[in-house]
């Protein structure tokens, strides 16, 4: 038998009550390593009931993790391996690219842990890779030439339907910084692999992501920069940066 404390509530009617409260209380235990803040959340009996029935016994509703990264990065270490394994063991939903480096890099290991919960988003009518033979989703654009922007419209997608963004950067790859860039546009975080230093990074806001930025090599920085400062000028609905 489930207990309950049955409380008034107060409005418009003639007379209204709740069996209990839902949440007893919840204590911020700190961030993971996508800066997703966890917390220790302790329900009435009624409560957790409910959560249970609203979730299908599931910890928490599907979370969508872009994984990617830059094409001159074509293998994966010991410490990216167990980054990613930490999504799977989640049981995240995997949204990512087609490109040739580290999307066919994580695709490959996708496939070997033999994980279905993947999605590869391809920008047109055909897909470069889908190494698992997963579920396709195709991106129409209405450029004629294969160019960044072509491949890029993929990237906004992904960006649009992402909870986190796990990214391997070289710290040149202009198209992995946008869609950092994108991310935060939308206030997600994003984990980055930054390669040359083989650091973890966590990426809240834009401070943080120049704090990325000030690792990388000082030419490369530059540049970085004032595509950084063209972007944060773009108006928020502007999904897709054109820097062809």
């Amino acid at each position: 038998m489930v207990s309950t404390s049955p409380k008034k509530l107060v409005g418009k009617w003639a007379a209204g009550y709740a069996l209990d409260v839902h949440t007893t209380s919840s204590t911020y235990i700190g961030d993971d390593e996508y800066g997703r803040p966890q917390f220790d959340t302790r329900r009435s009996e009624v409560g957790e009931l409910l959560y249970r029935l609203k979730y299908g016994n599931e910890e928490a509703p599907m979370t969508n993790v872009f994984l990617g990264g830059s094409r001159r990065i074509s293998r994966l270490n010991p410490e990216v391996r167990q980054r990613i394994d930490n999504v799977l063991s989640k049981g995240f939903a995997v949204l990512i690219g087609d490109a040739h480096g580290a999307d066919k890099a994580i695709q490959e290991y996708l496939a070997q842990k033999g994980y279905q919960s993947v999605t590869v988003f391809c920008s047109g009518k055909e897909c470069r890779n889908n190494l698992g033979n997963w579920k396709t989703e195709f991106v129409a654009t209405n450029r004629a030439a294969r160019d960044f922007a072509y491949y890029a419209q993929k990237d906004g997608r992904m960006s649009d339907n992402a909870d986190y963004g796990f990214f391997l950067w070289d710290g040149k790859s202009k198209g992995t910084l946008l869609n950092i860039i994108r991310l935060l546009r939308r206030n997600r975080n994003a984990l980055v692999y930054l390669s040359p230093k083989k650091k973890f990074m966590t990426i809240k806001d834009i401070n943080g992501l120049n704090e990325v930025i000030d690792e990388c090599d000082p030419k490369a920085a530059s540049s970085l920069r004032q595509m950084l400062k063209t972007a944060e000028h773009l108006p928020n609905q502007q999904s897709q940066f054109d820097y062809a």
